[in-house]
């Protein structure tokens, strides 16, 4: 839809629906995070797939609205924005990795166990987020971008493509020719006569 037809998108963003999108999406991840206790250990129905399908969607929205114009204004030209886009592969990398780590941090540093679920969320997200944020940066201005630098810098040749494979008509063998052919290189063709 975003690449295909850009004046149905234009008309999309004119009539408001990327507001509706973007509002629509943060609505439902908000209620979780006040209602859901997202770091519980539960493994219910909810837990393990619609919890997932609920978020899935509202962060869908909420990107779609974004792409459309909608949300608060001036939202995506930000500098922190640009700054998460830039790190983003990293952070993606990086995050999970150091989840265990901070949760038994501040386990050990102000007992997260024994607080509340809600109260949980609202002290392990923020220093997760802190933490990796911070990890992402340093992963990719001293490995990521040095490793891009590099390969700009490198200048290797291109491989050669092998020829494209013909079939060849007129013998014996011919069925069996054009199916080792087509299975040598990859291709699929439905209806060969």
């Amino acid at each position: 839809m975003l690449y295909r037809d850009r004046s149905r998108l234009a008309g999309l963003a004119a009539q408001g629906v990327g507001n509706w999108l973007f509002w629509g999406g943060l609505a439902p991840i908000v209620g979780l995070l006040a209602v859901a206790p997202l770091l519980d250990d539960g493994v219910g129905l909810f837990a393990k797939s619609g919890l997932q399908t609920v978020l899935s969607v509202g962060m869908g929205g909420l990107v779609l609205g974004a792409a459309l114009g909608g949300g608060p204004g001036g939202f995506l030209r930000q500098w922190w924005l640009l700054v998460l886009a830039r790190i983003s592969f990293s952070l993606y990398l990086i995050h999970l990795t150091l989840l265990p780590a901070v949760r038994q941090a501040l386990d050990a540093a102000v007992g997260l166990d024994t607080l509340a679920p809600a109260v949980q969320a609202l002290v392990f997200l923020p220093v997760f987020a802190l933490v990796s944020v911070a990890a992402a940066l340093l992963l990719h201005y001293l490995v990521e971008k040095p490793f891009l630098l590099l390969k700009d810098r490198i200048r290797i040749a291109p491989v050669a493509r092998p020829a494209r494979v013909g079939l060849v008509t007129g013998s014996q063998d011919e069925p069996l020719r054009q199916a080792g052919l087509l299975a040598a290189t990859g291709l699929v063709q439905l209806g060969l006569s």
